[in-house]
């Protein structure tokens, strides 16, 4: 028979049959949309892995003084630790000379310097704040958010200029006192005029600061996670000509060096096609040889990492279940067919008596079962686009439910039908005619 014929001998006998043929569909059904959704889930954790890794703060691995506040709280285990209060001229700090030192030992990495802080622009009055008691006031009119950085950030970053220059690491040693503005700051400050070459005066500095250039608008994200909105309403500055420096003590390095500053974070940002883990652990290794326990090295791609694994895991615990559940579906389709066949025990022999060849028997059945298998497999799809928009309500990240994922679930399913639909065929392809006419 042609496979036309086999297909409209399956579909009648599977309507003949329906309830117990239904049972068998929904239960393979069931089992393909969850195995589906859990390959979307796996599937958008990867993409989703792909895209962070991608971003600015995704690459970039942090060395910062332990005694930065903030930071002792994150590498540490003991919620209760006891944390020393100290101003900011008494943390430990690294100076230049230690940019320096890191950029010769990972020559293929961006190495940079990168402190945040909000300074209220010079109206006659008031004195400069620090990024830590300044952060109130980023929103206010006279006030603006500025990122303290050396050269490198901009190259990392991919940040260029519409007009004038960057300042560069001649600058950033001399304590130049230079501004870069985003695009969205120097249209605020100076509308349709010409920004570059003018000056900008903040509050409680009797410095002048010379524009030297005006970014082009970016869409990437910054290296502490910032948005492209913030980074465009930004002010760049060397970081050694901050409003308000701190001279604290170097970091492993003489406090005698020159050009002493207050960094208190250290960042490397690397290349799309570096090893993130592979250059983490040297980083480590690196600080404690160099900084002991004063330094402690923190990536932000480890806490997206470990997020991710926490839904992987769960995603293989629901596999788990799924898949019981296809096989007993499976499990069923075995039984079925073995049933089917002992029900028409003597057809069979009267189509071998007519003719039929045992590969004739055997299609015919295993045709059947890859029909029950198929039509689980597209309830299975249906039901899987409820699930994967089901997960990603609770888990609030979008997944892929692409048609590579689709097509693995509907191969799973047909893959455990047709394994356990063959012994079926077999045993039925294997009955004599002349038993078969003799029963009953």
């Amino acid at each position: 028979m042609s496979l036309s014929d086999l297909l409209f001998l399956a579909v009648r006998y599977c309507k003949k049959r329906f309830f117990e043929s239904l049972l068998i569909v929904l239960a393979i059904g069931l089992g393909v949309g969850v195995i589906v959704t859990v390959l979307a889930l796996f599937n958008g954790v990867r993409l989703q892995q792909e895209d962070f890794l991608q971003q600015p703060n995704y690459r970039t691995i942090r060395v910062t003084a332990m005694e930065d506040i903030m930071q002792a709280f994150a590498n540490t285990d003991n919620p209760l630790i006891s944390i020393p209060q100290i101003t900011w001229e008494e943390r430990p700090q690294f100076i230049l000379e230690d940019l320096e030192m890191l950029k010769q030992v990972f020559p293929d990495s961006h190495v940079f310097a990168q402190q945040t802080g909000a300074y209220p622009l010079d109206t006659g009055a008031g004195t400069v704040q620090p990024a830590s008691s300044a952060m109130m006031n980023m929103n206010r009119e006279d006030t603006i958010p500025a990122i303290l950085t050396t050269a490198e950030y901009f190259s990392f970053m991919n940040l260029r200029v519409n007009d004038g220059s960057l300042f560069s690491d001649t600058d950033v040693e001399q304590a130049t006192a230079v501004v870069v503005l985003g695009a969205g700051l120097a249209e605020r400050l100076y509308g349709q005029d010409d920004p570059v070459g003018q000056t900008l005066r903040l509050a409680g500095d009797d410095r002048p600061y010379y524009v030297l250039g005006v970014l082009a608008p970016t869409t990437a994200l910054a290296t502490d996670g910032s948005s492209a909105r913030e980074l465009n309403n930004q002010a760049y500055l060397p970081i050694t000509a901050a409003p308000r420096r701190s001279f604290g003590r170097g970091v492993g390095t003489s406090a005698a060096t020159t050009h002493l500053v207050g960094i208190t974070e250290m960042r490397i940002g690397l290349p799309i096609d570096v090893p993130l883990a592979t250059v983490l652990r040297e980083v480590r290794d690196y600080a404690g040889l160099t900084y002991g326990d004063v330094a402690a090295v923190y990536a932000p791609f480890e806490d997206l990492q470990a997020q991710q694994q926490r839904f992987v895991f769960m995603g293989i615990i629901i596999f788990l279940f799924a898949s019981i559940g296809l096989l007993i579906a499976a499990v069923n389709i075995l039984t079925l067919m073995l049933a089917r066949i002992l029900r028409r025990t003597r057809n069979i022999g009267l189509s071998r008596a007519l003719g039929a060849d045992q590969r004739g028997i055997f299609m015919q059945f295993l045709v059947e079962a890859g029909v029950l298998g198929l039509a689980g497999s597209v309830l299975g799809i249906t039901i899987s686009y409820g699930g994967v928009q089901l997960v990603s309500a609770l888990l609030e990240e979008p997944l892929s439910h692409s048609l590579l994922v689709q097509l693995a679930g509907v191969g799973v399913a047909l893959t455990v039908t047709f394994i356990f639909g063959i012994y079926p065929p077999y045993q039925g392809a294997r009955i004599r005619p002349v038993d078969a006419l003799r029963v009953e």
